[in-house]
């Protein structure tokens, strides 16, 4: 019998959820300041479109955002539209997680001067007891490093990964695992057997992504479909490599729209977002801080999601994954 594909069996998975979610909260995203050192073009943080407020998330506020998604929490991504490792709290806010049995995870573009992170910064985020950092960059020379990720420094960013592997050495500490993740577009994409090489160096897993882009600059950014970037090289530990694609797979569009039953987006101040795509208070779901949560992650807008993703009916207001690279009925189930 012929297995499922990924993107057939994250479609099943969809039909059996309920449009209303009473108990099915075991993560949250929540952001930690959206503040960034970088320009990136296509991040509304970095190009100046982020409509949110931008402020730090405090440690106080952290611990009641735990308190209020309830017991069945089992992971935070202490991250969404800034850089999480610019917040003064994070260690604390990681520290608290980590003392509930709550694993944490946080993307960083990890381009961080010393006064952000050091030895010292390093072993603070070891002790932390965060369990994934993600070090989000792409290439692997200056020049094609900067052209997504304008203001970063690549050597700088090599220099902290070493960092953190040496304060995980002196402490012997597994955690946090590094990953390395790879964005691909046009340009970086000759740095890919380069980039498994220096992988496989550092000991870091490696993990590519097509990286998302507006389509008015499709012709400028995306990788050719007739010339699919191949894999010469081994994966490095833990973690398998794909090749990267010239399009978003419909499967990884369905895996990443499952958060919209289990996973509230937590914005700094409060807000409770739908998804982690939405970057302005349009889509609103409310304050965590003043509502209960079972009531704002079953507001109308949010069950009308849930029941477009999995049947495809149009409710008759607007919602945010008409349009959504990430939405799965953008696509044919194959």
């Amino acid at each position: 019998m012929k297995e499922l594909s990924l993107d057939i069996r994250v479609w099943m998975d969809l039909q059996r959820l309920p449009d209303h979610a009473e108990d099915l909260i075991v993560g949250g995203m929540i952001e930690a300041g959206a503040i960034c050192n970088l320009r990136c073009p296509f991040c509304p943080t970095g190009n100046g479109e982020l409509t949110l407020s931008k402020e730090f998330l405090k440690p106080a506020d952290f611990k009641a955002m735990l308190d209020a998604l309830g017991p069945n929490l089992r992971r935070v991504m202490l991250y969404n539209w800034g850089e999480s490792l610019l917040n003064p709290g994070i260690y604390d806010m990681l520290a608290e997680a980590d003392s509930r049995g709550i694993s944490t995870e946080i993307s960083s573009n990890f381009s961080l001067p010393p006064a952000y992170f050091s030895r010292e910064h390093a072993e603070r985020l070891v002790r932390s007891g965060l369990r994934v950092l993600y070090a989000s960059f792409g290439g692997i020379s200056q020049e094609t490093y900067q052209l997504y990720r304008v203001g970063g420094d690549f050597e700088r960013v090599i220099s902290n990964i070493k960092l953190l592997l040496d304060a995980k050495r002196r402490l012997s500490s597994v955690h946090p695992e590094i990953v390395w993740a790879f964005h691909v577009h046009k340009e970086n994409q000759k740095d890919v057997p380069g980039a498994l090489k220096l992988a496989k160096e550092l000991g870091i897993p490696i993990r590519f992504k097509t990286l998302i882009f507006p389509d008015a600059v499709r012709e400028e950014w995306a990788v050719p479909k007739e010339a699919p970037v191949k894999a010469p090289v081994k994966a490095p530990v833990k973690a398998p490599v794909k090749a990267p694609v010239a399009a978003t797979e419909p499967a990884v569009r369905g895996m990443l729209c499952l958060q919209t039953w289990s996973t509230p987006v937590i914005h700094s101040d409060g807000t409770v977002l739908p998804c982690c795509v939405v970057n302005n208070p349009e889509y609103s779901l409310g304050n965590i801080h003043r509502e209960d949560i079972r009531e704002i992650w079953n507001k109308p807008l949010i069950v009308g999601m849930r029941r477009y993703l999995r049947s495809g009916l149009k409710p008759e207001m607007k919602l945010p994954c008409y349009g959504c690279p990430h939405d799965p009925q953008a696509g044919p189930i194959a």
